[in-house]
Parts: C-alpha cells; structure tokens; sequence
C-alpha cells in the first residue's frame, strides 16, 4: 500500500520549484522592459546589456511598422540612437588616452546603421497614403538629416585635432542641442593626427556623403533653426539743444521817431 503523506509530501517541493522556475521565467521576460530596458537605453556597443537593447528596438518596430508614419518616426529615433552612441564611442576613446582600437569597429557599425535607418525611413515614407501625415513625416526625415549632419561635422572638427587637445564635445551629444552648439574650430599649431582618427575622420565623411545624397532626393527642404535675436542695448537719448534766438543789441528806431527827428531838422534850420 502507497503511503499517501509521503507521496503528497515528496510533491510539495516540486511544485515549489515548478512556480518558482515560472516566476523567474516571467520576470525574465518583463524585466528587459522595465529595469534592464532602463539600463539598456544607456548601454553603447560593446556593453553587456547592449544586445538587449537592440533586442527591445526590434520589437517596439514591429509594432510601430503597423502603419507607415509610425514606422517612419520609430526610425528617426533608431537614427538618433546610432548618432549618439557614436558620439559617446568617440569620447570614451579619448577618455582612455585616444585609444581608438574597439572605437573604429563600432563606429563604423552605428554610422552605417544610422544611414541605413534613414535609408528605411525615405523609403517608407513613400508608402504614407494621408497627405497631411506624409508631409509631416517629409518634414520629420529632412529636419533629421540636417541634424545628423551638423552632428557628424562638429566631432568630425574635434577628431582633427591632436588628442592631447581633445576637450569633449559640449553638447554635440543631446541632438536637440547642436544648433546652439558653436562648431569648434582646429587649432593652427597642431601636430598631425594619428591613422585611427584618420580613418575615423574617413567614416565620418563618408557617412555625411551618404546622408547629403539622401538630402538631395527629398523635395521638402529642413526649417531653418531659430537663432536667438540678442536684444537691442538702450541707447541713450541725447537731451534736445534749446536754441535761443539772437537778441538785437540795437533796438530798430520806429519809423514815426526818424520822421519827427527829420521835422525838428528841418525846423532847425530854418530858425537858423
């Protein structure tokens, strides 16, 4: 006869593990979307958590490509992704003493996967069939690609330069900020660059030609950036000049005076 107790006993640990191994699967699978999602937004090619994050942006765009204008702006942001994680790959490398070995496979990575993303989104947004959505995703894709490129020319002047002169990127990193970012200029007493900031400078350039080809097939051309009015310094007012009229010395003798003068001369000499 089978003892009952012992069997419902020796059951009891494995369905504590059956719901616990559940557990860990469901919160392997929520996870990626809250804590490790967070964590991965930050990671750059060649960190742990970078594949996740590769892995989440494939699956919000499968959801975005649900309808064209959606897929197209999910692309703009896939764009914006490559463009600063190779901003902060350039600046890690100068961080450890212009080492550029990792740098210039990455890089070379995330500036053909920002052109490609702006490939995808051009040729989406041909398929937008509302006129309104399609003007504003033409418009979206042309303001990106100014961006993109006004990025891509302020590291390309800081790679230039020597690395010893290297003293970050201000704030080229945040794209909604470089157009009031100033395009720093190489120094005139500077020493050559070295072969990786060489070909780095190839990859950027190369990148910008790509994206200027795209430019020059869009018909809708990017708004201008807002530049601030400085405001006008007060000026002073000079006070008004009060002009006097010139006093007469000699006051005009009235005509009726040099009449009687005349009449009393005449009178004089006749008594004479």
């Amino acid at each position: 006869m089978v003892d009952v107790e012992y069997v419902v006993d020796d059951l009891e640990p494995l369905w504590q593990k059956a719901l616990f191994i559940g557990a860990v699967i469901l919160l392997t699978l929520l996870i990626p979307s809250t804590a490790f999602g967070y964590f991965a937004e930050k990671s750059i090619p060649g960190d742990t958590l970078y594949p996740i994050k590769k892995g989440i942006e494939a699956g919000v765009l499968a959801i975005e490509s649900l309808t064209p204008y959606g897929r197209t702006n999910y692309l703009l942001t896939l764009a914006d992704n490559r463009s600063n994680e190779t901003t902060t790959l350039i600046e890690n490398a100068y961080a450890n003493g212009g080492n550029f070995g990792n740098t210039l496979v990455y890089s070379d990575d995330t500036l053909a996967a920002l052109v490609n993303s702006v490939k995808d989104a051009k040729n989406t947004v041909d398929t937008i069939s509302d006129p309104q959505q399609k003007q504003q995703a033409e418009q979206n894709l042309a303001n990106s690609i100014q961006k993109y490129q006004d990025n891509l020319q302020k590291i390309s002047a800081v790679v230039s330069q020597p690395s010893t002169t290297f003293t970050g990127f201000g704030n080229s990193t945040s794209l909604s900020d470089t157009a009031d970012t100033p395009t720093p200029t190489p120094s005139q007493n500077t020493s050559p660059t070295t072969q990786d900031q060489q070909e780095l400078l190839t990859q950027l350039n190369q990148t910008q030609n790509d994206l200027q080809n795209l430019q020059d097939t869009l018909t809708t051309t990017p708004e201008p950036t807002s530049t601030p009015i400085p405001s006008p310094s007060p000026t002073q007012v000079p006070s008004p000049t009060i002009m006097l009229h010139p006093t007469n010395t000699q006051a005009p003798t009235p005509a009726w005076r040099s009449h009687d003068n005349g009449g009393d001369s005449n009178k004089h000499d006749k008594t004479h």
